[in-house]
């Protein structure tokens, strides 16, 4: 199959890195297709680009005059490579945003969370939308985005390639808890806890995933080698299907790592640090491999022992953990790519 797609996406310490994985998912997947992708990024953002060894599609970093006209830097681009879709992924790209784009000759997408439903504002220009929470196909995207063909609910859900080969490790072998909180941890949530554990004096193995634009590596690392805990860290690991499938437990930001960690069949504390990601939290919660806490009501000392004491009652729960596992073996779901390639050709 012959095509071209355009992804329009950034990274950086403040929103994570959680939009550029799923495109990049969603990117690997359409390159086995033969179709032609190329990501439109930020200066800033190519770092966190290059440093993958799993990278796929070519880079166009947005030259710094178009800050204020992106819009037609962006049409322009999409002519010149005969695009056939430009997809945006991001919380940056609003109505006024996408009202800019010259899209008469390609069609617009968008990666959504929810948001578009709660604006309840309609677009008409957009033509294909992908949310691939499970559930998704119940908001009111038909009202919102009547033009649009929907990539929604869990049969068009695509992760990265290293998790379509990923053979997790047998639940009773597992052992470790895991620590994940993206790939910036802005609120310092790693640390934080490691902290609160190093007082409790646990003597658990703990699994430590910071990602790519991670701020804090110094002091964390500081922190390692002064503290008494068992602590494996690992920093922008290139294998996070690897350590997801040996954990135990997963303690984790509530974004895109939850279908990661429902792919490995892992167990998890789904902390909420946006509203972005309540929608498909919640639906995980109703599904019963995971508990949810959010964050965002109580972000104090508090919270954060109701985070870890969350965690203590669930590791001292050897049942309810393996009867999570078992769940989430049977939802387990990341082969969506050939749905998405339907709508989009």
């Amino acid at each position: 199959m012959s095509g071209c797609i355009v992804l329009r996406v950034d990274a950086n310490p403040t929103i994570g890195l959680g939009h550029l994985m799923r495109c990049l998912g969603l990117a690997q997947g359409l390159s086995q297709s033969q179709i032609r992708v190329i990501f439109v990024i930020s200066q800033s953002s190519a770092q966190y680009c290059l440093s993958r060894q799993d990278w796929v599609g070519e880079i166009q970093c947005l030259p710094c005059h178009t800050w204020g006209n992106e819009g037609q830097y962006l049409s322009e681009l999409c002519i010149a490579e005969k695009a056939d879709w430009l997809i945006l992924d991001g919380y940056d790209f609003d109505p006024s945003y996408r009202e800019k784009l010259n899209h008469c000759r390609f069609k617009l997408g968008i990666f959504d969370d929810g948001q578009l439903c709660q604006g309840q504002l309609i677009d008409h220009n957009i033509q294909l939308l992908i949310n691939w929470a499970s559930g998704a196909e119940r908001l009111s995207y038909q009202e919102v985005v009547p033009n649009a063909r929907l990539c929604v609910g869990h049969h068009y859900r695509v992760l990265r390639q290293e998790f379509s080969a990923v053979m997790p490790q047998a639940y009773p072998d597992r052992k470790s808890l895991l620590l994940s909180f993206g790939g910036s941890d802005p609120l310092d949530l790693t640390l934080r806890l490691l902290r609160l554990l190093d007082t409790d004096a646990t003597t658990l193995p703990i699994t430590v995933l910071t990602g790519a634009a991670y701020p804090h590596l110094l002091a964390l690392n500081t922190f390692i080698k002064n503290s008494n805990l068992a602590i494996d860290h690992q920093h922008d690991c290139q294998d996070v299907a690897q350590l997801m499938g040996t954990a135990r437990l997963a303690v984790s930001a509530a974004g895109a790592s939850q279908f990661e960690l429902l792919c490995c069949a892992t167990p998890a504390v789904l902390v909420v640090l946006a509203e972005n990601q309540q929608f498909a939290s919640q639906q995980a919660k109703q599904q019963g491999w995971c508990k949810v806490i959010d964050y965002q009501q109580d972000d104090s000392d508090l919270g954060l022992n109701h985070i870890l004491q969350s965690a203590h009652s669930l590791w001292g729960q050897p049942q309810v953990l393996n009867d999570m596992h078992d769940q989430a073996r049977l939802l387990a779901t990341q082969s969506g790519i050939e749905h998405i390639i339907g709508q989009l050709y």
